[in-house]
């Protein structure tokens, strides 16, 4: 706590300043993880598209629901387990592409 009007401005002076600095720093975060966040949603639209026109292939995941696992030191029940298989991959057959045609004005 300041003791006397010199330290009270100095400290005023810096509080403001820090104010300033972390709302810059929020307003770049904010800034940076909404182009992220628009980055993904558009990739997950082209995902989408490609995968229905067949261009591409979607990831085959397993899934295995274990009613007890575990062992001496620890006990898991309805534990649900989801592996990988096979990743997205392209399809490079061409007679299984489905083209789309947009008409100029058509957007997606």
């Amino acid at each position: 706590i300041p003791a006397n009007g010199a330290q009270k401005s100095l400290w005023q002076a810096a509080v403001r300043k820090g104010w300033e600095e972390g709302r810059e720093s929020a307003d770049h975060t904010l800034e940076a993880n909404f182009n992220r966040l628009t980055r993904d949603y558009r990739g997950m639209l082209v995902y989408s598209r490609l995968l229905q026109q067949g261009y591409i292939t979607s990831p085959v995941v397993t899934d295995q629901q274990q009613t007890v696992s575990g062992d001496r030191s620890k006990l898991t029940t309805g534990d649900r387990v989801r592996r990988l298989k096979e990743h997205a991959g392209f399809v490079p057959d061409k007679t299984k592409w489905t083209p789309v045609i947009q008409r100029e004005g058509d957007h997606d």
